[in-house]
């Protein structure tokens, strides 16, 4: 069984180091972290790094995987934190602290001003509902989670 030292943080009861066992979940670690701090509701997750990748509450369930370019951290948001403005901060932070300013990193950061916008949510939903017969007006309640759950979609669909 393969242990690592896995740094836990963001809104978590008890952030810090944990030596843990990788056969659990991303749900497994936030448990042993003492759950989300005063009672909030877990959102979405960001692992690995300012360039890992951002965990919608389903991926939360899946066993965890770090890959050797990923740093060995979890950070957890609660339902309060949005995860567009969070891979903004990380897109601004790549940029100026990491100093990458690769054309990806440029169209990221184009795509996620233009992220509000009704035309790459409706341009997400057309393609994720293409060929299912599901209309535009009753997606919503068609997908887990709901809109905080499209959005999260949306996001990793755009990236």
């Amino acid at each position: 069984m393969s242990v690592m030292n896995i740094n836990v943080f963001g809104d978590v009861k008890n952030p810090g180091n944990y030596n843990l066992n990788l056969k659990m979940t991303y749900f497994d670690i936030l448990k042993e972290a003492g759950g989300l701090s005063r009672g909030k509701t877990p959102k979405f997750a960001q692992v690995g790094g300012p360039l890992g990748r951002i965990l919608t509450l389903n991926e939360m369930e899946e066993e965890v995987v770090f890959k050797k370019e990923m740093h060995p951290l979890v950070l957890y948001m609660s339902d309060q934190s949005c995860p567009v403005d969070f891979t903004r901060f990380l897109v601004r932070y790549v940029k100026r602290e990491m100093g990458f300013k690769l054309p990806v990193i440029l169209k990221l950061e184009e795509l996620l001003e233009k992220f509000n916008s009704k035309e790459v949510v409706r341009d997400y939903m057309m393609t994720f509902f293409h060929g299912r017969g599901v209309s535009q007006t009753r997606f919503a309640g068609r997908v887990p989670g709901g809109e905080d759950e499209i959005r999260v979609k949306a996001l990793n669909y755009i990236l």
